[in-house]
């Protein structure tokens, strides 16, 4: 699997996933691009989501690139890697804080948005009946038709998807 990682690292590591990402394009047969960005801190972040991808890109067939949050500079780091990469579509996997940041950058674009739920609250998810279990998210993300959501544009800035929930929320 492959990660891309932010400027904090060392030139030489990134030019060696660079590289390796590269490769991973040439093996594949599919144009199909996806970025999948990950909060690590975000509930239960587990190292097998890895693995979910990698089987998810063989079984649905799309190149992937993964871009762990490092909690500075994520949503230039994203911006970037949406440049570089030119994905059809971004998957979230973090909590309703993740999915804001994922989808600021993707406002006014025709990017696809994919959701899968790994934070504490998981509003916007749950409100969008996108299950919790990660495989059946992404099952879920590569099976249904994309659809429009709206966003709250204040001073010319994007916000929030999903604002909050009121009260107790029950599940």
């Amino acid at each position: 699997m492959l990660i891309f990682c932010t400027q904090q690292f060392v030139t030489g590591v990134l030019y060696y996933f660079r590289i390796k990402f590269e490769i991973s394009n040439v093996v594949s047969n599919s144009n199909k691009k996806v970025l999948f960005v990950i909060n690590p801190k975000s509930g239960a972040y587990n190292d097998y989501y890895r693995s979910y991808i990698n089987e998810a890109a063989k079984k649905y067939d799309f190149n992937r690139l993964i871009y762990l949050t490092r909690g500075k500079n994520d949503s230039q780091e994203i911006s970037r890697h949406i440049r570089e990469l030119k994905p059809e579509t971004v998957i979230s996997i973090g909590g309703d804080g993740t999915v804001n940041m994922v989808a600021r950058e993707l406002t006014g674009t025709d990017i696809n948005l994919g959701i899968i739920p790994t934070g504490s609250a998981n509003g916007l998810a749950y409100n969008l009946g996108i299950p919790e279990d990660f495989n059946a998210a992404m099952k879920k993300n590569f099976s249904s038709p994309p659809g429009p959501l709206d966003v709250i544009s204040i001073n010319d800035k994007y916000f929030c998807l999903h604002l909050c929930d009121i009260g107790i929320k029950w599940k």
